[in-house]
């Protein structure tokens, strides 16, 4: 078998939680490493945007489940990591919202995107959420089709100005 076969079967998905405040701040930041790195590489798309995270913003998200991360870990390390929002919608109060703001893995060979991306799209659906979004960059090539193969289809478009 081929380290490439190996590495994705190592990898397990899952929605982090925690046990106590230490806990979440210890996995938010291993999360906000992996998003840094996304930044550095352009991933974000957001034009001359600098990164510099409000921390204590993130962990009352966190506990209070608005802000989700869904991991990829191999060997207990985070290798790939998607962001999302979950919220009620104001419009709809029989619609609850998961936005997925980023997405990122360290290398291609970490695990396969389309079943990290169907993992988070499950989670996102087991914590309630009736109506998914997922955004990709236009830099972020490549991404659009595997949202796609894991059945999102384009609703809307967002321009930046």
């Amino acid at each position: 078998m081929n380290e490439l076969v190996t590495r994705r079967q190592l990898a397990t998905f899952q929605v982090e939680s925690f046990a106590n405040a230490d806990g979440m701040r210890v996995m938010i930041a291993e999360c906000l490493k992996i998003y840094a790195e996304a930044w550095e590489h352009g991933i974000s798309g957001r034009s001359g945007a600098i990164f510099d995270p409000d921390v204590e913003v993130i962990v009352g998200m966190v506990a209070s489940g608005v802000r989700r991360f869904v991991t990829a870990r191999v060997d207990g390390e985070i290798v790939a990591m998607q962001h999302w929002i979950v919220v009620n919608d104001i419009e709809s109060r029989r619609r609850r919202i998961a936005h997925m703001t980023a997405i990122y893995k360290r290398s291609p060979e970490v695990c396969d995107t389309v079943e990290f991306i169907k993992f988070g799209i499950a989670a996102m659906r087991a914590a309630g959420a009736n109506n998914v979004i997922m955004q990709a960059y236009t830099g972020a090539k490549g991404l659009r089709e595997k949202m796609e193969a894991a059945g999102a289809k384009v609703v809307e478009y967002v321009m930046e100005a």
